[in-house]
């Protein structure tokens, strides 16, 4: 298995040429944004090495966005527990990969052979030459024995492998909610059926041709386990160099779950101004909460260059790219953690001073208030933004797509 370690240390040149070759490009479930920026981030490379690609998207009202590449959008398969289907399993608490794979379907027969069967038509359709996955583990596991596949994005599902097992979250004292051995079991059992490769240990769903963890490092779930190195981190959209943010907006991006709240959301409307609120999914009613002369309503998402030179404090959950791209403007930070990943980065702006950080079902309205007016007002806090900047830059220096562009077509080349 080639690993992300192997490419660290080459110098990036141009993409090497690979034309007449294709490439399937897969998402299967998660948040849309972030997925579909690493998706974009990597196809860029590739058709400009010559390759053609096809987008398999869990989500595929991104389709204009890979259009503008010349890449075509299908529907790919979408798992029960994200298509609100009955379920015949109960869903647990996750600790780690394998209780990810098993809430969403992969321990049913039956589910796990109509994703094969998808990604089989898919191959018969397109015939790519390799398959680039992120967060899609059903197109791992029918790619795996037929064609060199690939895995990258966040670092919350590509946990390091111990003792011929996943690691599980560092938070983790006790057992997975489901035994990693069971798991297994059951997913080959959905494998027998449609005669695809068994696994002889759940951990070999990651031993594959590549396996590209994104950083930054010190939000790494599994940091107490893993050995290997982290990519840089991905910021899709960002002119280079990152300069100091100058802006005196207040910028809200937060997840249209949080509607549910009419605390959150009458918090969020008592915001001074001016403020610029990104919120998928934001209802008439709750969009008229937010006065005109005060918010900036937008309703598609924001350009990464536009919240790094207008904000003088940034609203958001704590993902990675978003949490990393503040740090490098010496922008200070307001999270409402609501992963894993999201908590380690909230703590980590809090202990530097950079922000303040809670979780979302932990969250006042006043305290949302008086936290986006420190970090609006608190005059040491932006100094301390400013002077820590150093250190983030250094955190992505490279583009993480180039490391994984250079190893596909080195692996395309050998075909």
């Amino acid at each position: 298995m080639n690993s992300h370690k192997d490419v660290l240390s080459h110098a990036s040149g141009p993409p090497r040429a690979a034309p007449g070759k294709r490439v399937l490009l897969a998402w299967e479930f998660g948040a849309g944004r972030t997925h579909i920026a690493n998706l974009l981030g990597v196809a860029l490379r590739l058709r400009g090495a010559g390759v053609e690609c096809l987008a398999s998207l869990y989500e595929p009202h991104f389709a204009g966005e890979f259009a503008a590449l010349n890449i075509p959008v299908v529907q790919n398969f979408v798992w029960p527990a994200r298509r609100r289907a009955p379920l015949t399993w109960q869903e647990r608490p996750i600790t780690g990969l394998g209780d990810v794979l098993t809430n969403l379907g992969f321990c049913d027969f039956r589910t796990l052979g109509a994703a094969i069967a998808h990604y089989r038509g898919l191959f018969e359709i397109f015939e790519p030459d390799a398959v680039l996955c992120e967060t899609a583990f059903g197109g791992i596991l029918a790619a795996r024995g037929r064609m060199p596949v690939f895995a990258f994005g966040s670092d919350l599902c590509l946990p390091p492998i111990k003792d011929d097992a996943f690691a599980l979250y560092d938070r983790v004292s006790g057992p997975p909610s489901f035994d990693q051995r069971t798991v297994m079991t059951a997913i080959n059992a959905g494998l027998e059926q449609c005669g695809a490769l068994p696994l002889a240990e759940l951990a070999d769903l990651l031993r594959i041709d590549g396996v590209f963890p994104y950083g930054p490092a010190a939000f790494d779930v599994y940091a107490a386990s893993r050995s290997g190195e982290l990519l840089p981190a991905h910021l899709p959209g960002v002119r280079r160099p990152i300069e100091a943010g100058e802006g005196g907006e207040i910028f809200v991006y937060l997840h249209g779950f949080v509607q549910t709240s009419p605390e959150a959301m009458e918090a969020l409307a008592a915001l001074p101004g001016p403020a610029r609120l990104y919120m998928p999914g934001l209802t008439d009613a709750n969009r008229a909460r937010f006065p005109a002369d005060r918010f900036t309503i937008e309703d598609h998402a924001v350009p990464a260059d536009l919240i790094l030179t207008q904000s003088r404090c940034v609203v958001h959950h704590g993902g990675s790219q978003l949490t990393t791209a503040c740090l490098a403007a010496g922008i200070p930070q307001v999270i409402l953690a609501k992963e894993q990943n999201n908590e380690i980065g909230g703590r980590f702006v809090t202990e530097r001073g950079l922000g303040m950080a809670i979780a979302i079902g932990a969250a006042s309205g006043r305290w949302l208030i008086e936290a986006v007016n420190r970090a609006r007002d608190d005059a040491a806090m932006h100094a301390r933004c400013r002077a820590a900047r150093p250190e983030f830059l250094a955190w992505i220096e490279r583009d993480p797509s180039d490391i994984v562009v250079d190893a596909v077509l080195g692996r395309l080349a050998a075909i």
